[in-house]
């Protein structure tokens, strides 16, 4: 949830199949609820995992600093 300040616990959850407008299955999930709690720690080491598996960036070093950022516009 820290991606999003204004996002939080608690969740509400409701789960309806086609062509069913009756909620069958409901649940809250709050700050301290043992799922979230797993759902929050899996999300934070897969995302990591992930990122750590992007490939390195390489940057081109300018001879001179004017030449940093040539052919670059406002707004790209």
């Amino acid at each position: 949830m820290r991606s999003n300040v204004a996002v939080g616990p608690p969740i509400d959850l409701l789960v309806y199949g086609t062509d069913e407008f009756a909620v069958r299955r409901y649940r809250r999930l709050g700050a301290d609820d043992p799922a979230l709690v797993e759902i929050r720690g899996s999300w934070e080491r897969e995302l990591r995992r992930a990122l750590g598996q992007l490939p390195k960036l390489e940057f081109p070093t300018p001879e001179r600093p004017d030449e940093l950022f040539t052919g670059v516009t406002a707004g790209q």
